[in-house]
């Protein structure tokens, strides 16, 4: 199934299909989500075009693509703006999905896949293509944790205006 949709906001925290998920000790799995998005938040500081801020133990995303659109925060503290998730506060797995074309903006931490995460990440033959990331801290992810890759390519992303190959946007990734 493939869903399209916009999101804007002014004065909430948390934006994304589901703006905030806090189940603590549970696991959280994305499955088959198909979409174009614009999401746009105004004051917004965890913001993804899936969730905004997800706080599960161990969350997995699999076989989800993100084709087209904008995700933006115009906040001017500290956000954490990426292409499916804002925010992960603990394990994240991303497995045969994909981001294309797609503008990712946000004022300090701008992924890919996750604007952060705090723990670790794991990329399973999955991708991110032609996609524009602008902010202070910018990779296909940024994290706190270790980042593995498991064939898991990028092509064609721009930061900050600028072509860059393909290590040069990886935030902590071993391997690289």
């Amino acid at each position: 199934m493939f869903v399209s949709f916009s999101i804007q906001g002014a004065y909430f925290w948390c934006f994304g299909i589901i703006g905030l998920q806090d189940v603590g000790s549970i696991y959280a799995e994305i499955v088959n989500i198909r979409t174009s998005v614009n999401v746009s938040s105004d004051s917004g500081s965890q913001i993804g075009s899936l969730f905004g801020y997800e706080y599960a133990r161990n969350c997995s995303v699999q076989n989800t693509s993100v084709v087209g659109g904008n995700i933006n925060s115009k906040n001017l503290n500290t956000t954490w703006v990426g292409g499916f998730i804002g925010l992960q506060d603990n394990n994240l797995t991303i497995i045969n999905s994909s981001l294309q074309l797609t503008n990712i903006t946000g004022y300090t931490y701008v992924g890919g896949f996750v604007g952060y995460c705090f723990q670790s990440l794991y990329l399973i033959n999955s991708k991110i293509q032609q996609v524009r990331l602008s902010g202070s801290s910018v990779g296909i992810v940024t994290s706190s944790g270790s980042v593995y890759l498991t064939n898991s390519s990028s092509t064609q992303i721009f930061v900050n205006g600028v072509l860059k190959s393909d290590c040069a946007v990886l935030s902590n990734a071993n391997g690289c």
